[in-house]
């Protein structure tokens, strides 16, 4: 127990920092297969449900979005609602939008776009709640893949020791006869 705590630590320190290092299409592929980006899909998602029950609560989207990136604790995730927020004030118009790529896309279009407030709400709601429903499926398949990944750990460490312990006496019996 203490050495699988142990390891699920290491990788969950070391793993997202070697991530950075590694070059995109390995990132991806690894994205495929380990979920590094569940935390941050779910607080994109959290902080999407929030920025819709703001804007139906009445805030406008500016302040809504200034709002909810307080509660997210991702430094990029509240730089991309600052700036976010600044174009709504600033008023930017249609041609100068420019669009992130990926999640943040889907943010951009559902704040900057020119539709009604229901509409808004339903869509950042909606949204919110696939990038939950994404962040809760790694997270599933990281607990289901724990158990095999540890028990290969476990099996290697075993025959290693086993090895360990049968060697000398083989090479002992050989020097006797």
């Amino acid at each position: 127990v203490v050495v699988t705590a142990l390891v699920i630590a290491a990788a969950g320190i070391l793993l997202p920092r070697l991530r950075r290092l590694i070059p995109n299409i390995i990132t991806r592929t690894l994205d495929a297969l380990f979920p590094f980006s569940a935390a941050r899909s779910m607080a994109l998602g959290r902080m999407l449900q929030n920025t819709a029950t703001l804007l139906d609560a009445g805030f406008s989207r500016a302040d809504a979005l200034q709002v909810a990136k307080t509660a997210t604790h991702r430094p990029s995730l509240s730089k991309s609602c600052s700036r976010i927020a600044n174009a709504l004030e600033t008023k930017v118009t249609e041609q100068e939008k420019a669009l992130s790529q990926g999640a943040l896309a889907s943010l951009e279009y559902a704040m900057l776009a020119e539709i009604s407030l229901s509409s808004r709400v339903h869509l950042l709601q909606q949204l919110g709640r696939c990038y939950i429903e994404a962040a809760l499926s790694r997270q599933n398949w990281a607990a289901g893949a724990v158990g095999p990944i540890v028990t290969c750990v476990v099996g290697i460490f075993v025959g290693w020791i086993a090895l360990a312990l049968l060697l000398p006496m083989v090479s002992f019996i050989a020097v006797l006869s």
